[in-house]
């Protein structure tokens, strides 16, 4: 029963163990359109005896049945207690449960805070890195494009210094051929 009573009232629980009593003694209607009219008085239905009204009994409950009748009571009573005390059990679970989701709230909201500012530092480890390699990236070229041109201006040196010397060794060709010319005439002449 203490199953039943934890989702009712007090006053239900109290209409419904009245009525267990009640409906072992009357065996038939007694509200309602379809009932016969049956009257009894409370002096007559606590003496325990059997009155007749009109041609219905009115049957009031033996001792056996009132003691009966006040341990359902007593227990109801111990019920609407616990009643009262398993909602105030129910309204702390409640609360603390409460209290539970708002502290499981706070640090999901901590962690989250936690995790994106975590991402912003990993973001920013990630640009300096990004940065330090571009600019290795960019010294690397400056580097390889020095060298290239000062590969050229040595090819370039080079070049004029070939220039110069193939230019030399065409004028020194051009003096020895002069000189074998002025011999030979020299010779042709003397021979003459």
């Amino acid at each position: 029963m203490q199953n039943i009573a934890v989702g009712l009232d007090a006053i239900e629980l109290s209409a419904i163990a009245k009525a267990s009593v009640v409906s072992k003694v009357v065996k038939e209607v007694t509200l309602g359109p379809n009932s016969k009219g049956v009257i009894c008085d409370d002096a007559s239905y606590k003496s325990g005896g059997v009155h007749e009204v009109g041609k219905i009994n009115c049957l009031s409950l033996s001792p056996s049945v009132m003691r009966h009748s006040n341990m359902i009571s007593s227990s109801i009573r111990s019920i609407e207690r616990e009643d009262h005390s398993s909602r105030s059990v129910m309204k702390l679970m409640y609360e603390l449960d409460q209290q539970r989701q708002m502290k499981v709230k706070d640090l999901i909201q901590e962690r989250f805070l936690q995790m994106e500012k975590d991402s912003l530092i990993c973001q920013s480890e990630l640009n300096i890195k990004y940065d330090y390699i571009q600019c290795e990236i960019e010294a690397k070229m400056f580097h390889e494009e020095q060298q290239i041109l000062h590969q050229l201006q040595e090819d370039e040196i080079l070049a004029i210094q070939r220039q110069q010397q193939l230019a030399q060794e065409h004028r020194q060709h051009a003096q020895v051929r002069q000189k074998f010319y002025i011999s030979l005439k020299c010779k042709k002449v003397c021979q003459l």
